[in-house]
């Protein structure tokens, strides 16, 4: 069975803030199926072990590292935990404490120690949704449904919403009152008006995408009276009084996967216009300045690169050839100076990087 449970932003930068003498990261590939679950309970066994072995070499205070031990221990032994799972699992530890994600997207496994998290793969599933939420929208019916880009989907409940559709709403004294018969196009608008109410409050909290599937006539009456800000503008046109959750997700899909490409080229767009002005930095040492004295709106980051190294209070950095504990990753620290500075991140791969980019782009607030 698929369960999540996203970070927020608050909660990565407490992550990103967190500086002990021993912050172990381990990524680890999972599935929302329970038998291909043993595989990545060995897996992570395998790289806690690599993670004692790097702790040893820095020469941690054993009643430190078997804190961290104990920890990772309880939570291979916990079998409540390992009942529900998505497609990748992060885990955090120091000695004092342990925190985990589990998160939707495919993230490569790994483990790295140093005195800070490795927080950059965790940014991936902030930067694009992995999951999206259909409203199925006809005279007669309203259903909700989610789905995952995994294949997974689940019909959601939401009380207020009229299954039964327009007409048992509007023969509903205490809904939308009654409207005359011949009044079709009024009785449409309340009733989408309706539906956008109810809504409404479910999306102040849930920001995924939602994609609508109606007809364009109903579509177009609901976008004009939407104010939903999670709402794709592109639609299915069917009327889908009949159709099934499999059939409407195999609809929906490529619509979300539109909507990934249509961010990922905006991000692009703005890097393109802000090379015009000046106001770009693709160079990693000119960007850990620039991100260090809070001159960096947008960042994006390859989640996979990972450069050894430090950056100094000023903002230099030293670069090294291999990493260690004491040592840490260029990019990840630039990451966590930018959301400290409130700047936006964009996690992507090598592959989505603007052209004549290494491993970090950076949009800057005013030209310098």
């Amino acid at each position: 069975m698929l369960h999540i449970d996203l970070p927020c932003v608050s909660e990565i930068s407490q992550l990103a803030n967190e500086n002990s003498d021993a912050c172990v990261s381990i990524y680890v590939k999972t599935s929302p199926l329970r038998e291909e679950l043993h595989a990545s309970k060995v897996e992570l066994s395998n790289l806690a072990k690599t993670a004692y072995q790097k702790l040893e070499g820095i020469k941690l205070d054993k009643r430190r590292l078997a804190l961290i031990s104990e920890q990772i221990d309880e939570l291979l032994e916990d079998d409540s935990f390992w009942r529900l799972h998505s497609s990748s699992l992060a885990v955090f530890v120091t000695p004092e404490k342990i925190i985990t994600y589990r998160l939707p997207n495919d993230l490569t496994s790994r483990v790295e120690v140093s005195n800070r998290f490795y927080i950059k793969p965790l940014l991936r599933s902030l930067t694009f949704s992995h999951s999206a939420d259909v409203l199925v929208l006809t005279e007669n019916s309203v259903r909700l449904i989610e789905f995952f880009e995994n294949g997974q989907s689940v019909e959601e409940h939401i009380a207020e919403l009229p299954s039964k559709g327009m007409h048992a709403l509007l023969a509903n004294p205490d809904g939308m009152g009654q409207v005359a018969m011949h009044k079709e196009n009024a009785r449409l608008v309340q009733y989408v008006r309706y539906i956008n109410q109810v809504l409404r409050p479910y999306y102040l909290q849930n920001n995924q995408p939602l994609i609508l599937v109606a007809t364009d006539h109903i579509a177009a009456l609901f976008k004009k009276h939407c104010t939903l800000p999670n709402l794709i503008q592109k639609h299915v046109n069917l009327s889908a009084d009949n159709t099934s959750v499999a059939d409407i997700v195999t609809l929906a899909r490529p619509i979300l996967a539109e909507h990934h490409k249509a961010q990922l080229d905006s991000a692009l767009a703005l890097v393109t216009e802000r090379q015009n002005q000046n106001r770009t930095a693709f160079d990693l040492t000119d960007v850990a300045r620039k991100v260090t004295y809070g001159a960096v709106d947008t960042l994006l980051i390859d989640i996979d690169a990972c450069v050894p190294g430090l950056i100094c209070e000023e903002g230099k950095v030293t670069l090294f050839d291999k990493s260690s504990a004491e040592k840490g990753d260029v990019i990840d620290e630039i990451t966590k100076r930018a959301l400290e500075t409130g700047a936006k991140i964009v996690a992507v791969r090598a592959n989505e990087l603007p052209a004549g980019a290494s491993n970090v782009v950076a949009v800057l607030r005013y030209a310098l």
